[in-house]
């Protein structure tokens, strides 16, 4: 309980002013908080996104992106480093994850399969025979086995061991199909072995080069590394546009609207911000205060601010918004501490603003105090 002299006249009273309990002033930040973030995502998916695509002119670049990777890709193709499906009904050779797959499958039945074609092996092909460097080929496959321990290493050459050409040859007998633990096997050999060598292939390839007719991989791989740059920045100079406007709408729009100074979640829950050391009203050049405070307290959401357009995994590749929302988060974390130990239930922006939220309630006994008509 805080305790304010207010003059009435000549005599002198006491009011006893209550902050809101604990739990109503978090409900205030969390509606606060989400408010800014469906407002910063609304105009981000509406407006600020689609007018940052149109002034860059990101429908262009995504053209010309996508020849860059598939020209890229050629590559590994006209190399025989990518294998497809040649007997398909479909155009499968721009659908690279789904060629990977097969690439994999293709180097298990080279394995397992005693009559399978030799340039199955892709990863020998290039380092014995384009590269020239069978002890680095070597060295890799013992570095990813000895993880995983799917060969037998002893002899010149690598061995698929027995016991997982049993369970991997279902996938090359007509009919037949990977039992329970075959289909975790295989998933283990393609995630843990395959996937490694073929990105350390990779980080060869981009380190030495490698053309096809007349097309460099290196080139063509700086310049769709180009586009990704410019489509990060795209969206996170979108996503703080959008995170700004949503946090001016909510902390300083809507307060400077109304007589009261009041967001639109104290609008909604009949809760008045006063200044804690005259108990009256925020004035006008107060809510650049209460916006920057806002500013910092909420960005803990613009992080997810892009969801509408990216992938949730993507999100955290971005990292200058998710540097902003941890240290924004690790401030909420802080205000908790405070928040919990003041016995008014005053948090971290509050005390440093010098303002204390109260209820409609005690809003009336003030304004009595006063001498006002309620």
């Amino acid at each position: 309980m805080l305790d304010y002299d207010v003059a009435k006249k000549e005599e002198p009273k006491v009011v006893n002013i209550y902050p809101l309990k604990k739990s109503r002033r978090a409900l205030l930040f969390l509606a606060d908080f989400f408010l800014v973030f469906i407002f910063g995502i609304t105009l981000y998916a509406l407006a600020v996104c689609p007018l940052g695509d149109l002034i860059f002119n990101m429908e262009a670049q995504e053209t010309q992106y996508v020849e860059d990777a598939n020209a890229r890709d050629s590559v590994l193709y006209g190399n025989s480093l990518l294998l497809y499906d040649q007997d398909s009904s479909q155009t499968t050779i721009y659908y690279y994850s789904a060629n990977l797959e097969y690439t994999c499958e293709r180097f298990v039945e080279y394995y397992v399969v005693d009559d399978s074609s030799q340039s199955y092996e892709v990863f020998a092909h290039y380092y014995l025979d384009i590269e020239g460097d069978e002890e680095t080929y070597l060295g890799l496959f013992a570095d990813l086995d000895s993880k995983t321990s799917f060969f037998d290493l002893t002899g010149s050459t690598p061995v698929l061991k027995n016991s997982y050409k049993n369970y991997f040859s279902a996938l090359f007998t007509p009919g037949d199909s990977l039992t329970e633990a075959g289909e975790s096997y295989y998933s283990s050999f393609q995630n843990d072995f395959f996937l490694r060598f073929y990105s350390e292939m990779l980080t060869s390839i981009q380190k030495n080069d490698l053309t096809y007719a007349g097309i460099s991989y290196v080139e063509m791989q700086n310049a769709v590394n180009a586009y990704l740059s410019n489509y990060d920045a795209l969206l996170i100079g979108c996503s703080m546009v959008s995170y700004l406007l949503g946090v001016f709408i909510v902390h300083g729009l809507f307060p400077l609207l109304n007589k009261d100074r009041k967001t639109l979640s104290m609008l909604a829950l009949r809760y008045t911000r006063l200044d804690s050391s005259k108990l009256i009203l925020l004035k006008k050049r107060q809510i650049p205060v209460q916006l920057v405070y806002g500013m910092a307290f909420d960005a803990a959401s613009l992080m997810f601010i892009p969801i509408v357009s990216i992938s949730f995994n993507y999100l955290f590749s971005l990292s200058v918004l998710f540097i902003l929302s941890l240290v924004s988060l690790g401030l909420i974390l802080v205000s908790t501490i405070f928040f919990a130990a003041d016995p008014y239930g005053r948090t971290l922006s509050d005390r440093l603003s010098f303002s204390v939220v109260v209820d409609e309630e005690t809003m009336e006994q003030i304004y009595r105090a006063k001498g006002y008509e309620v």
